[in-house]
């Protein structure tokens, strides 16, 4: 009587890692470098900010949408695609909706409200994310299935929309300052005393409108006040 014993095939998927060379190496850490430079320096900046005290007033916006977790929103995106590049890993279909939701997001945001240099801070974040994504030697599958969390989708989903009224209060000022900021440049180019910025300002058809005094900048550059 003999045995005889079938080789038991390997179930054990490739995950599709080689060691990366020096060269790409090199690039991915310059790529790393400049898609850091700026949430980092931010987060140093900001939490040196609310450790000594600095503008108390806005202490809630440090730590918020324009602080400490939108930085912790940015960064988040970009190091674990850093991470899995530097390993030669392919990072997975949920890092790389990330990235790009992350862009996506400041896209609709700086459409909005382009106050405050807010499309050249996301056409920074997007062109460092393009050179990130070509630097990695594997790039993330977006096609495919996805799953769903049963725990973590619902409770974004309610975050979100608890969030959302306030993301809106603060859109409707910062898109309005930066339109208030073309009235004040109308009335420097009167030399008369450029009208205040209050939230309440509003915009007609015809140019800026605060109380009784009407600012309109023509077609040639000129100005009125009436």
């Amino acid at each position: 009587m003999t045995t005889t014993t079938a080789p038991v095939p390997s179930i054990e998927v490739s995950s599709g890692a080689s060691r990366p060379s020096a060269l790409r190496r090199v690039a991915v850490a310059a790529a790393a470098l400049v898609s850091c430079a700026l949430p980092v320096t931010f987060t140093v900046t900001i939490s040196a900010m609310l450790v000594t005290g600095a503008d108390v007033d806005h202490r809630f916006h440090q730590l918020t949408g324009k602080g400490l977790v939108l930085l912790a929103l940015w960064l988040g995106s970009v190091l674990p695609l850093i991470r899995a590049g530097w390993r030669g890993r392919r990072p997975s279909t949920a890092v790389g909706y990330r990235h790009l939701a992350f862009i996506g997001a400041g896209v609709v945001t700086s459409a909005i409200a382009a106050g405050g240099g807010a499309r050249v801070l996301v056409a920074v974040v997007a062109v460092t994310g393009a050179l990130l994504w070509a630097a990695i030697p594997l790039r993330p599958r977006l096609g495919g299935t996805i799953s769903v969390d049963p725990v973590l989708t619902p409770l974004a989903l309610f975050v979100g929309a608890v969030l959302m009224p306030y993301a809106a209060d603060q859109l409707a000022p910062a898109a309005t300052s930066s339109r208030v900021a073309d009235g004040r440049t109308c009335s420097r180019q009167c030399g008369r005393s450029p009208p205040e910025a209050p939230c309440s300002a509003r915009r007609s058809r015809t140019g800026w409108a605060r109380g009784s005094a009407d600012w309109r900048l023509s077609p040639d550059g000129n100005c009125s006040h009436s």
